[in-house]
């Protein structure tokens, strides 16, 4: 393959790997497997990395295919190519001086500022449905449940329990 000749336009895409990608809420665990099946995109991308040919992952799962291995790499690549394109923001000045507590509270707030409009927050499709079924459980045995304000202040409790003398 010439490099050289490819230098300077983005790889050239001709299959998209949300064909062959999906993602279930019950299936390992949502981890993003190959067709429905219970192979996932690290399971082939580990294989990879150990020093398998395609010719071996095709041989010892013979479900997949070399088009399948080649979505593993697209999906692998455009999420690499996404979370680089994010600059990961420094933490505002002063806040590596905060106790931990004071870094939960800060962390909560912000949370609180950003589920303030939930409508703007994306939520998968399969995350929408772990989510209506935690409320049908909750619906369904109310008395096992605790509200969030009870248990982040009895994770809170704990924090400063634990925290040492000094």
């Amino acid at each position: 393959m010439d490099l050289t000749a490819a230098r300077g336009r983005p790889y050239a895409r001709s299959m998209s790997y949300t064909e062959r990608i999906t993602i279930e809420p019950g299936k390992r665990g949502g981890q993003p497997c190959i067709r429905g099946l219970r192979i996932t995109v690290q399971d082939v991308l580990e294989y990879l990395a150990s020093g398998m040919t395609e010719e071996e992952i095709l041989r010892d799962f013979p479900d997949l295919e070399r088009k399948d291995i080649r979505a593993c790499l697209e999906y692998a690549a455009d999420r690499e190519r996404r979370i680089m394109a994010r600059p990961i923001p420094l933490p505002p000045p002063g806040f590596d001086e905060l106790s931990t507590e004071e870094k939960v509270e800060y962390v909560q707030s912000l949370w609180d500022r950003i589920a303030a409009n939930e409508e703007e927050v994306p939520v998968p499709e399969w995350h929408r449905e772990v989510i209506r079924q935690r409320l049908r459980d909750v619906e369904a045995q109310p008395d096992d449940t605790v509200e969030w304000r009870d248990l982040r202040d009895e994770l809170q409790r704990e924090l400063r329990e634990r925290k040492p003398e000094g």
